[in-house]
């Protein structure tokens, strides 16, 4: 059987007539019953539902990582108090934070021997692995940005 690229067909999926081109072509000398797009479209959702949702999954089990962080360092600013766990965030004691993101992950923006690059969540992974030291605590944001403006203090203890 030879099939005309000139020739076309109506997706399954769109229901639009497309030339042959715009279909992927199967072993056997036919076409997919899809269009290039719906068959993409379709192979997404079906890694997704095979995945059962994998970004959810790895977004779940980022919060649980990062709480098992919080919980080991009290829950709250090591400064203020504050509680509320949108505000808080993890914080070098010794001021450290810089060097230990190049440490970490040297290429986190590029090549750039300057940057400090954000590390994502391999700093949660490195507190646990270490078993919660010392020279970490929580802070919230807006202590974390007073002690890094004010030369290493918070505001809060001047």
């Amino acid at each position: 059987m030879t099939i005309n690229i000139q020739e076309g067909k109506s997706c399954r999926d769109c229901g639009e007539w497309k030339p042959y081109t715009e279909y992927y072509s199967k072993r056997n000398s036919t076409y997919q019953s899809y269009c290039k797009p719906c068959f993409r479209l379709r192979n997404k959702k079906q890694y997704k539902d095979s995945n059962g949702g994998y970004a959810q999954k790895q977004r779940d089990r980022n919060a649980r990582i990062k709480k098992q962080v919080y919980d080991a360092y009290g829950n709250k600013c090591a400064c203020c108090g504050e509680a509320n766990l949108l505000f808080l965030t993890i914080d070098h004691v010794n001021n450290d934070g810089a060097d230990h993101r190049r440490q970490i992950s040297p290429n986190a923006r590029g090549n750039d021997p300057n940057s400090t690059g954000g590390i994502g969540m391999q700093l949660y992974y490195e507190i646990i692995r270490e078993g919660f030291p010392d020279r970490f605590q929580i802070l919230c944001y807006n202590c974390n940005c007073g002690k890094a403006r004010n030369g290493g203090v918070c505001p809060h203890l001047n």
